[in-house]
């Protein structure tokens, strides 16, 4: 469960540091946590589920308003949540 930390909350520092302002440090930090409960594989699978429906969000939002707001992240870790309990990943 550590390496689920390590990819999880790393992946998001990672970018966090390549573009300054893309992700705060609680989204890294509830990342971590999600990564320790979930481990790596689904931790990963997590990811990609949480950050495409806060891409397709960001679209919707940037194409109907001004696309210069930041989004919390958090309202997309809840969906990806309810789509592991519903889905039973």
């Amino acid at each position: 469960y550590l390496l689920g930390v390590l990819i999880g909350a790393g992946l998001l520092y990672v970018f966090a540091v390549l573009k300054p302002d893309s992700f705060g440090g609680g989204d890294i930090k509830l990342m971590a946590v999600v990564g320790m409960a979930l481990g790596w594989r689904q931790a990963m699978l997590f990811l990609i589920i949480m950050l495409t429906f806060a891409w397709l969000f960001a679209i919707a939002f940037k194409w109907a308003r001004d696309g210069r707001k930041k989004l919390p992240l958090a309202p997309f870790y809840l969906t990806a949540y309810f789509l592991f309990i519903i889905g039973g990943i």
